[in-house]
């Protein structure tokens, strides 16, 4: 499983950007991961957007980041929360970012071992998010969620 959802202003709305496309390197030594979206694998339900995400076939949105744990522990353990900080590039510009996640072992799975979550918010000015879009002022923030699963580690 890998499910990305990104909350973002819409003119006087809120509209949810997701993917279960998701490109995504996990390094279970160091807790560091690497994650891309393409934009073409970005679907809204509204089929105007849609349509511009499918011809953007050559961008992507990709978040690198060291999460706040030493190692990633499939083995069983009581779930962990930490903080992680890294850096998003989106359209060339990056930015850092900041959020929280958390790593829960699930019992029973055969190669699925855990469910990784990671939650942060972008201020839509970092990333000029203005200049392509009309920006609703009531939200100040763009919401991004990402649930990955964690197969079993190789011994």
């Amino acid at each position: 499983m890998r499910i990305i959802n990104i909350l973002l202003p819409y003119y006087d709305s809120t509209i949810t950007l997701h993917s279960n496309n998701l490109i995504v390197l996990l390094d279970y030594n160091t807790a560091y991961v690497e994650i891309e979206l393409p934009y073409a694998m970005m679907h809204t339900g509204i089929d105007s957007i849609d349509a511009q995400l499918l011809k953007s076939e050559d961008k992507s949105i990709k978040l690198n980041a060291k999460l706040g744990i030493s190692y990633i522990n499939t083995h069983n353990h009581p779930p962990q929360h930490f903080r992680f900080d890294g850096k998003l590039t989106i359209n060339l510009i990056e930015v850092p970012v900041y959020g929280e996640g958390h790593l829960v072992h699930l019992i029973g799975g055969e190669s699925i071992d855990c469910r990784l979550g990671m939650n942060f918010e972008i201020d839509p000015e970092t990333i000029n998010y203005n200049s392509f879009n009309n920006l609703n002022h009531t939200q100040k923030t763009i919401q991004v969620t990402i649930v990955q699963s964690v197969l079993d580690r190789l011994k």
